[in-house]
């Protein structure tokens, strides 16, 4: 019997001693970054789409209003290493899912929504919206930038801004960064190609995870009494986009658990810089957590 044992811690061991290399392995896949594909010439086109509308609601005097200019900012995301003329058509058409989020948003915040309207409204969103993303082909792809403006835009106080202004702002931001991008469309002579689209049951099936996965975040943020669960929720997505289009049917769960730790990782990084703005002198009162 006590040889017995003796074979089991050994194998204990030897199986403990195996797993430290796969742990190695799963660190690093972490933080490795893929091929740069003309990164750069991204990102520009992304802060020029911001930087341009932003500045012109700084020299207003509403930069309380950026919310509205950032989300049609996010325009500029889609169509990273696509051709400059696909490019544009996609992201003419995640600009039309965009709007279309800022103004529910915006209506929901004016006609003073319960929580829990919000949460179901976002539930139908996720799931349209995925369907939409999958039928036109757009990257990054899912319906998480749709929610996530939805959910942000509904949280801010119905008198700030008058619902057609919000909405005008989006639009025109949206508009200027089709601008930004047209500008290599129109030189460019590379042929139109379509990207792969997903039709039928698979697509059907991923937007139902959307759904059941926004259904779980809000719920339980409702049920905690969060004051913000649209974070939850628009958290959720984010997962599930990984999902590639060939994977609908059987997803891996190791990129999706990968996407969720760098959301999570992502968060508390932002968190940790709130306590220094809270501190500033511009910041109001109320929410600084010095006073």
């Amino acid at each position: 019997m006590g040889t017995d044992r003796g074979n089991d811690a050994v194998r204990w061991c030897r199986g403990r001693r195996s797993e430290v290399p796969l742990l190695r392995a799963q660190l690093r896949s972490l933080a490795r970054l893929g091929p740069a594909e003309d990164d750069h010439r991204h990102a520009c086109r992304v802060a020029v789409g911001l930087f341009g509308p932003g500045l012109v609601l700084l020299a207003a005097g509403r930069p309380d209003l950026i919310i509205y200019a950032a989300f049609g900012s996010f325009t500029g995301m889609y169509g990273r290493a696509e051709p400059h003329r696909l490019r544009l058509v996609h992201q003419a058409q995640a600009g039309g899912v965009l709007l279309s989020g800022v103004g529910t948003g915006v209506l929901l915040s004016h006609s003073h929504a319960p929580p829990w309207v919000l949460v179901v409204t976002q539930i139908g969103c996720a799931s349209v919206w995925s369907l939409v993303s999958d039928r036109l082909g757009l990257r990054p792809a899912g319906p998480f930038f749709g929610i996530f403006a939805l959910g942000a835009t509904a949280s801010v106080p119905a008198d700030r801004v008058a619902p057609w202004a919000a909405i005008s702002i989006c639009a025109a931001t949206v508009l200027f960064c089709l601008l930004v991008s047209s500008a290599g469309a129109i030189r460019s002579r590379e042929r139109f190609t379509g990207r792969q689209v997903e039709r039928g049951p698979g697509s059907l099936v991923h937007a139902g995870r959307y759904a059941v996965a926004v259904s779980a975040a809000g719920a339980g943020g409702l049920v905690l009494g969060v004051d913000h669960a649209n974070w939850a929720t628009a958290s959720a997505a984010v997962p599930l986009a990984v999902i590639g289009v060939r994977d609908r049917l059987a997803p891996g769960i190791r990129d999706v658990t990968h996407r969720g730790i760098h959301r999570v990782l992502g968060t508390l990084a932002g968190l940790s810089r709130s306590p220094l703005r809270c501190c500033s002198p511009t910041c109001p009162t109320s929410c600084s957590p010095c006073s």
